[in-house]
């Protein structure tokens, strides 16, 4: 028997293909300056809420706007996902039936500006006499006057009357003035005709800047 190896197996070795050398002329890659890039918001989104006094007494504007849209711009950056503001009845509806939105349209094109989402509050109570109010912004006095007249705030057993809000006897009874002075409405109905005009000034920002509102 031959100890050689068949010329036919030796046919079936194949070459290895030769190593590929290292590139030495790599390509330098020129560093990019680092950009900050924003928090991302986390699974629960965080909303922090402004002052009692964010818009002026006359509810024409913002109030301190050069302390405090430095503090939104902060918050912007810090990831949060926004705030909360009273709305306040006694500063929007002045006048039955005649609404002054100025201040808080102001703060929600401010708020859009920089990112950040807004649930607003419905405030139909008054601010003042509790534990933190910086301000005093009382019930509006065409809604006061009826209520007093008509037994429609909440008193204690020593008849001590709070002025803090209507009581739930004024749902149903119309003894408010109407718009612009005519008629007369119950407080639900001047609750629905305020948050109906709150809807439309701030149609724009609904569901885009405005993403909650509360009652």
């Amino acid at each position: 028997a031959s100890d050689s190896v068949p010329s036919a197996a030796l046919s079936r070795v194949r070459a290895m293909p030769p190593k590929a050398e290292p590139d030495a002329k790599r390509r330098k890659v020129e560093a990019k300056p680092k950009v900050e890039a924003k928090p991302k918001p986390g699974r629960v989104p965080i909303f922090v809420m402004m002052p009692l006094d964010t818009v002026s007494m006359d509810g024409k504007s913002v109030k301190d706007v050069a302390t405090r849209r430095p503090w939104l711009e902060g918050l912007a950056k810090s990831g949060v996902r926004g705030v909360m503001v009273d709305v306040w009845w006694g500063l929007c509806e002045p006048s039955a039936g005649e609404y002054n939105w100025e201040g808080y349209l102001e703060f929600v094109k401010t708020l859009k500006e920089l990112g950040l989402k807004l649930q607003a509050v419905m405030s139909f109570h008054q601010c003042g006499g509790n534990v933190g109010d910086s301000c005093t912004i009382p019930l509006p006095q065409w809604v006061l006057d009826p209520a007093r007249e008509h037994g429609l705030l909440y008193q204690d057993r020593d008849g001590k009357v709070s002025l803090d809000c209507l009581s739930l006897s004024a749902d149903s009874r119309p003894v408010f003035p109407g718009k612009g002075g005519v008629g007369t409405r119950d407080a639900l109905t001047v609750y629905k005709d305020y948050m109906a005009s709150f809807a439309s000034a701030f149609a724009g920002y609904l569901g885009n800047t405005v993403v909650e509102i509360q009652v």
